[in-house]
Parts: structure tokens; C-alpha cells; sequence
């Protein structure tokens, strides 16, 4: 049978799993967190620099530094709903790591 002390160092160990459990959640969380905005940051980002750009094309120079607000929005809106959307459609089907760990596997990568 157990004396007192082995049954505090046991605890003492649960507890130290416990916190460390957690920690490492908070830091898969984070990661989870990170590959999920980096997804959907690209969409996001291509639709801003097309906005912009299609705008300058069509209203010119002084059109731009008047609209640029209106166009940043709708290509920020656009962009962030399309990313939401990709990210999700990614986390559902192949999980945010996976399709990480697939990309990073390409043999182009590491020449």
C-alpha cells in the first residue's frame, strides 16, 4: 500500500500532465489558428491587389485617390468571405495540418 509521500508525488505528477496537457492544447490551438488565417489571408489579399488594380485601370489616377476606400472595402469584404470559404472547405475535407503537411512535402520545396 501507498505511504502519504508516493501519493502526493503522484498527484504532484497528474498535476504537472494536467498543465502540460493544456499547454500543449493552447499551442495546437494557436497553430490550428495560424494555418487557418494564413488560408485565408491569400484569397483575401489577391482580391484587395486585383480590386485596386482594376480600379486605378478604370478610373485612372485621380479616380483611385478618390474611390480608394469604397474599393479597399469591397475587395477586403470579397476577399475575407472567399477566404473564410476556402479555409473551411480546406479544415472540413482535409484538416488544416494535413493539407499543410502536404504542401510542405512537395519534392520543389527541398532542392
Amino acid at each position: 500500500m501507498p505511504n502519504e509521500r508516493e501519493c502526493r508525488e503522484e498527484c504532484g505528477e497528474l498535476e504537472h500532465r494536467e498543465r502540460e496537457s493544456v499547454l500543449q492544447q493552447g499551442v495546437g490551438w494557436g497553430v490550428l489558428v495560424a494555418l487557418w488565417l494564413g488560408i485565408a489571408a491569400s484569397p483575401l489579399l489577391l482580391l484587395v491587389a486585383a480590386t485596386m488594380l482594376l480600379g486605378w485601370l478604370s478610373l485612372g489616377d485621380q479616380g483611385l485617390l478618390h474611390y480608394w476606400q469604397p474599393l479597399l472595402l469591397v475587395g477586403g469584404v470579397t476577399g475575407a468571405v472567399a477566404g473564410g470559404w476556402l479555409a473551411e472547405r480546406v479544415r472540413l475535407r482535409h484538416g488544416l495540418l494535413a493539407f499543410y503537411a502536404r504542401l510542405m512535402n512537395n519534392p520543389e520545396l527541398n532542392r
